[in-house]
């Protein structure tokens, strides 16, 4: 008999209960578990009957007689009825099987016969006996032949199973090939068998499935392996080689596994490996060419602020034209630094107050706000997980363009961040002059500013944002129409 859910003291109590009441069931075997424990414990043994008390959880007794029937398993339960009101037994009793015993008429003897109604309910006084035939022998074959038919079977079903399967013995002999197999390798299963199989591994990787393989073997643990292996037709393809330990009575009896191709999903891997190269290939050279290029700009800026002091008048416009275009480029030369800089900084994320990134922000901002007349609006700041020093760089270009791109009236800048599920939603609006939609995915691409931003600047703010956005394994968006305002909105992993 199976208690749930039970403490030792119900055990002892069961087992009272049922003596006294001089039960015809002979509690061969008596065991309490918890309710998480129940359903492992019911398909592990054979039992007669399973006691439970609703008032442990109406709900958790029904699923745990759901999930018996589920699984063919037609045990009894008795259930102990707790007080009215308190919870309803109807559910559970209309899977079947079942038999109440109210808590307040609970004594031995009612518990012993409810015990015997459910192993053996008593006959209707309409209902006959039907006197059972003598039944033929019928000769058993030896342990050794159910076995091997037993094998036999799982050997043909392995075979219409259109994967490579395989399986060993328990000293790690491949005993067993699938036909999807050796039409794979165009080979017999009788070459496959022992370690046959591993000729036609390049060798490249043999090594490697020894050491999975060997270790799996010792601690009788599965394995998995990519392994190259020549199909038939001298290709090599990509395999993942998976095993699964067998067991008998608790003891190790070998692996049953599979063999799937991965040779695209293996190609994929290593292309996307090589463009990853690529890309820091570039970044360092983006990062070199324009450190590179700050010092000479820095002389050239120099040599035109001396040239302004002694030029004639009409001398010292266009030298402030190129005094500002130098600025310029000196301004996008500092974003594209920073830009490839993105790629490069390791993982430093932190759980902060999304509050302390703004506010630092801002403070860089401080000037353009007073110029501007702006006002700032700030929501409620979730914290996130982030790197704050670059999410800080988010918030200043997100906030600058609002504070730069307004209409007539001074810019109205809203900025919040919600916590939703395992993210962190950050918003920046505005009620600035608008992005036409047909923009929006060009303006987040490096030197692309929208038509008729006058305002000035680089073209790289957004492509860092994105950057730096995509690094928190978030995404950037903007929703805007022309005189609309912009709300712009990313997200990053919540704590």
């Amino acid at each position: 008999m199976l208690v749930v859910p039970g403490e030792v003291t119900e055990l002892e109590a069961v087992e009272e209960w049922a003596e006294l009441g001089r039960s015809s069931h002979a509690l061969s075997q008596l065991r309490a578990v918890s309710h998480a424990r129940a359903p492992y414990a019911l398909r592990a043994s054979s039992w007669d009957v399973v006691l439970c008390d609703l008032a442990s959880g109406e709900e958790r007794v029904f699923d745990l007689a759901r999930g018996a029937r589920s699984r063919g398993l037609d045990v009894p339960f008795v259930l102990i009825e707790p007080p009215a009101g308190c919870a309803s037994p109807g559910r559970v009793r209309a899977l079947g099987g079942v038999h109440l015993i109210e808590r307040a008429r609970l004594s031995p003897s009612r518990l012993a016969r409810a015990l015997d109604a459910a192993v053996a309910p008593p006959e209707t006084p309409r209902a006959r006996r039907a006197v059972p035939r003598p039944r033929a022998a019928v000769p058993r074959p030896p342990e050794a032949e159910v076995a091997a038919g037993g094998v036999a079977a799982s050997r043909r079903n392995a075979d219409h199973v259109p994967a490579m399967l395989f399986r060993t013995d328990d000293q790690g002999a491949f005993t067993h090939f699938s036909r999807e197999w050796t039409r794979f390798t165009g080979r017999d299963e009788s070459r496959e068998r022992g370690g046959g199989w591993l000729e036609v591994v390049h060798p490249g990787d043999r090594p490697r499935f020894s050491d999975a393989f060997d270790r799996a073997l010792s601690e009788g643990s599965p394995f998995e392996v990519d392994l190259r292996v020549r199909r038939a037709g001298a290709e090599y393809r990509w395999l993942r080689v998976r095993g699964v330990p067998r067991r008998e009575a608790s003891r190790f009896t070998g692996f049953v596994g599979s063999a799937f191709d991965v040779t695209d999903l293996v190609k994929r891997a290593s292309e996307a490996a090589r463009l990853e190269d690529d890309n820091q290939d570039l970044r360092q050279f983006t990062y070199a060419v324009a450190h590179d290029l700050q010092e000479p700009l820095r002389a050239l800026g120099s040599w035109l602020r001396e040239a302004v002091d002694v030029a004639p008048g009409e001398s010292i416009e266009p030298i402030g034209r190129a005094l500002d275009s130098l600025e310029q480029t000196q301004h996008m030369l500092r974003d594209l630094l920073e830009c490839a800089a993105v790629g490069s900084s390791g993982e430093t994320f932190e759980e902060i107050d999304l509050a302390e990134p703004l506010e630092w922000a801002l403070s860089n901002l401080r000037a353009l706000v007073r110029e501007t007349g702006a006002a700032i609006e700030i929501g409620a700041l979730a914290r996130a997980r982030c790197d704050p020093p670059q999410i800080a760089r988010v918030f200043q270009n997100l906030v600058g363009n609002a504070l730069k791109f307004h209409g007539a009236e001074p810019p109205r800048v809203h900025v919040s961040a919600v916590a939703s599920g395992g993210a962190v939603r950050v918003s920046v609006r505005d009620e600035g002059i608008g992005i036409g939609p047909e923009h929006h995915a060009a303006i987040f691409e490096i030197f692309q500013r929208a038509p008729g931003a006058e305002a000035p600047g680089s073209g790289v703010g957004l492509a860092l944002c994105k950057r730096i956005v995509e690094r928190h394994r978030g995404s950037l968006q903007v929703v805007s129409a022309p005189g609309d305002g912009a709300c712009f909105t990313f997200t990053l992993p919540a704590p």
